[in-house]
């Protein structure tokens, strides 16, 4: 099975493992139960088990397509919300008088902010910050 998300192949990781349950020491050798993951672009990590069967080959197949389903669903739900629902660019605390911008890390002060005197700093940080995870990318 092969899964790809923009353009780009994921690789499955396998691992067979005991099952446990009934059947003594044949339940203790053998390795009859499957999970599989994935890990998506956006760094999240994606999880199927299956457990059901007695064969191995039957419980790669079903963590498979279980598999499949909530890869989908997961890009389903980052399209649905969109990106700026996932990545806050900047936070303004006029409480605390401190200006976050998220992307870089830098904090600046409130009153600078609005002032006119901090943004410029704020404004190059993040660009900075933006050419620095498309490079990575």
């Amino acid at each position: 099975m092969k899964i790809r998300v923009g353009g780009e192949l994921l690789k499955i990781n396998y691992r067979p493992f005991n099952s446990g349950g009934k059947g003594g020491q044949h339940g203790n050798r053998s390795l009859n139960a499957m999970e599989c993951t994935v890990k998506l672009p956006d760094g999240r990590i994606i999880k199927a088990v299956s457990t059901t069967s007695k064969c191995q080959h039957t419980n790669r197949k079903r963590a498979q397509k279980v598999l499949a389903a909530r890869v989908i669903s997961a890009l389903q739900r980052v399209r649905e919300r969109g990106f700026a629902a996932i990545e806050r660019v900047r936070t303004y605390h006029a409480v605390d008088n401190r200006v976050t911008d998220h992307a870089s890390g830098l904090k600046r002060s409130y009153r600078d902010v609005m002032d006119g005197d901090g943004f410029g700093e704020l404004v190059k940080a993040r660009r900075e910050a933006l050419i620095l995870k498309a490079a990575c990318e």
